[in-house]
């Protein structure tokens, strides 16, 4: 009976102690629930639904809920004097007293903190905040007022890890090789030049990333950089875990424009005209200086050669031939001859039209008493001109409740500073998206 008794004194205890903790809650609950509130979460931009907002009490952390996949929330208080916090990534934090108002629709507005920017990590997104890889973005201001057409060279200098060496000034050219942090071969600056394309040839080991444009593998030299809004740099583990093998030397990531919800069309149209000129002139060798070099070279060299033919068979530009007829020295490829020569068969008054032009007389260094007539055509000027580039782009933009739209074409005519060198490209861009409707809203697609 002793133990009996007992096991009912202790059971009693256990039941008084959970009726007194269930009247402390049922109290602290009638004491939080003196007031109810609801209302939707919505973006003050785009007016979409926000969801996954965190709603709070100021003062009490512990009061609390989240907005549903409508962007809707419902909070129980204990009156209705209180006020609501409302939190959520890349937003402001809003404080709104409640104002025993039973229906609080708030709008919240994106923060422009970097912490809040955000990165395309392989077939997602992902804000800075929240990454821990190696990925470096580069600022779409940078890409603007850049007279290059090719938008490698705005990564030059730009990004920390980059290594983009520029190896010529082809018109539109990109760089021999984008090695991010040393690459992967151990000779990836080599020697070797690169053709228009950008590719790597000669000595030098290829170690270019891979480039994703919209989800899209593809060159990156035929981008147009008006185009870009956002480029970053994968690189070490943040390109492997994603893109595998393919990713070993690194992954740059593109996202063209796109168009805005909820905004009216936008046409923009500009024009950019730029020109270009050598560094500097050089000193090249005159015309006479360089017929005395190379008749004196060709005429003592000790190698296998016609020198007949090179000197006297027109066989170079510094050699001469005999003409017979009338307009056959006007048709020659070189303008090197000997001046009697032309003197007895075109006549004195073709001669001296020809002095008069510019054409000059010196006396031939490998046969003394015969001259030569010859035209200082200054080589330089022959090589280098002004290059003048135009770059015409048009965009339009814009979206309505349901759809967005982004449209863009270009034009760029770029010619070199060489004689003969020049670039031309012609791009169009359409990016297009609607929001259909779902259960639960609409969803954007």
């Amino acid at each position: 009976m002793r133990k009996l008794y007992q096991l009912t004194q202790m059971t009693f205890f256990r039941i008084c102690c959970c009726l007194f903790l269930l009247l402390g809650i049922q109290e602290g609950y009638g004491q939080d629930a003196g007031f109810t509130v609801s209302g939707s979460l919505r973006d003050s931009s785009s007016r979409e639904a926000l969801i996954g907002v965190t709603v709070s009490v100021k003062g009490k952390p512990t009061v609390g809920t989240i907005s549903g996949p409508d962007g809707r929330y419902t909070l129980k208080l204990a009156s209705g004097n209180e006020t609501l916090v409302f939190r959520m990534m890349n937003y402001n934090v809003r404080e709104i007293p409640v104002n025993n108002q039973a229906t609080l629709n708030v709008q919240l507005s994106a923060s422009s903190s970097q912490l809040g920017e955000v990165l395309i990590v392989g077939y997602t997104e992902q804000t800075t905040k929240k990454n821990t890889a190696a990925i470096s973005k580069l600022d779409v201001a940078e890409l603007k007022n850049n007279p290059n057409p090719n938008p490698v060279q705005a990564l030059q200098g730009k990004v920390a890890g980059v290594s983009i060496p520029i190896s010529q000034g082809q018109p539109g050219i990109g760089a021999n090789n984008i090695i991010i942090r040393g690459g992967t071969k151990p000779n990836v600056y080599g020697s070797g030049l690169g053709n228009n394309n950008g590719a790597a040839i000669g000595a030098s080991d290829g170690s270019n990333p891979l480039v994703v444009v919209d989800g899209v593998f593809r060159s990156i030299n035929d981008i147009n950089p008006e185009d870009i809004e956002s480029m970053q740099v994968m690189k070490d583990a943040a390109s492997t875990a994603i893109y595998g093998a393919r990713g070993a030397n690194g992954v740059i990531v593109i996202r063209t424009k796109k168009g805005t919800l909820n905004t009216k069309s936008t046409i923009t149209l500009s024009h950019r005209t730029t020109w270009e000129t050598q560094a500097r002139d050089y000193d090249y060798l005159s015309a006479e200086e360089y017929l005395r070099l190379a008749r004196i070279t060709v005429a003592n060299t000790a190698d296998n050669i016609d020198k007949n033919n090179l000197l006297y068979n027109g066989g170079f530009s510094a050699g001469t031939r005999v003409f017979t007829k009338p307009g056959e020295y006007g048709k020659s490829t070189y303008l090197t001859a000997l001046y009697d020569n032309i003197l007895a068969v075109e006549g004195q008054g073709y001669v001296d039209n020809l002095l008069a032009k510019g054409w000059r007389v010196m006396d031939d260094p490998i046969n003394p008493g015969t001259k030569l007539l010859y035209a200082d055509n200054h080589y330089q000027d022959q090589l280098w001109n002004t290059g003048v580039s135009n770059t015409d782009n048009f965009t339009i933009n814009g979206g309505t409740d349901k759809a967005d739209y982004n449209f863009s074409m270009g034009y760029t005519n770029q010619k070199g500073v060489l004689v003969g060198t020049k670039y031309k490209r012609v791009n169009a861009l359409g990016n297009f998206g609607f929001r259909r409707p779902t259960s639960c809203g609409w969803i954007l697609c």
